[in-house]
């Protein structure tokens, strides 16, 4: 009876150590993506402070040099009209056309820095609109298709909008490709997009993300900011992408 009772204890004893390896290996692997998912944000969201630091000092550089230099001619004109009532006219009616353009201007500042005006009439118009202006100044072929059945939300489709804007500025400058295909399709609960050129391919791609160039970098980041995964292939006849991002819980 002792005998049995033993082994009875060590088979619970066995079990609940084998219970606890195993709940401590599903605890270990929870920390260790935990881990990387912070890095993988703390690294997106490094780069994107970047991003933002060299934005606000372009949009710094637009006020003082357009800006700026018109509301400063526009002061001298209406001083000027006011000192020499004789010119008034014609120098209020410059005056008014500079007022004119600063506001125009201003609107196109503020329009920069407001995602939900970035794409007024959707990704899918905005990425026409854009493979239209790369077509006016190459000879690339682009075989584009968008397979989206409702309109994205504001911010999701401005971050799909910047990877297909990064993807086609990469081809642009690295691969010497002359034919593209990009493919966005939407399907139970998920975006997918497909990409693939015929360029030269990318060199060095075992290495770390953060020598791969900034572009591979920023494509990286923003597929794990929206939880997706993203995956490449590259050979000397070309580059392919496929993302597959969930969509957001409101669509």
């Amino acid at each position: 009876m002792d005998s049995f009772k033993t082994r009875i204890y060590i088979s619970i004893f066995i079990s609940c150590l084998t219970v606890g390896i195993i709940l401590l290996a599903i605890v270990r692997s929870i920390y260790k993506y935990q881990k990387r998912y912070r890095q993988l944000q703390h690294d997106y969201f490094n780069t994107e402070d970047q991003l933002l630091q060299k934005e606000r000092k372009r949009i710094a550089g637009d006020f003082h040099d357009e800006l700026g230099a018109m509301l400063t001619l526009t002061h001298r004109q209406v001083e000027a009209a006011i000192l020499d009532p004789s010119a008034s006219d014609d120098l209020l009616v410059k005056a008014k056309h500079n007022l004119l353009q600063a506001i125009k201007r201003m609107g196109e500042i503020i329009r920069d820095l407001d995602n939900s005006q970035l794409l007024p009439y959707g990704l899918h118009t905005a990425i026409s609109h854009f493979i239209a202006q790369f077509l006016e100044v190459t000879d690339l072929q682009i075989n584009y298709r968008y397979a989206v059945t409702r309109a994205l939300p504001a911010d999701f489709a401005a971050h799909i909008y910047y990877i297909i804007h990064e993807l086609l500025h990469n081809m642009l400058q690295h691969a010497a490709a002359n034919t593209v295909f990009l493919h966005l399709k939407e399907q139970k609960g998920h975006l997918y997009i497909y990409y693939r050129d015929n360029g030269q391919g990318i060199k060095n791609t075992n290495q770390p993300t953060h020598h791969k160039g900034r572009g591979l970098h920023n494509l990286s980041g923003r597929t794990q900011f929206l939880a997706g995964r993203m995956q490449l292939r590259t050979t000397s006849s070309g580059t392919s992408y496929f993302f597959e991002i969930p969509l957001p819980a409101n669509y």
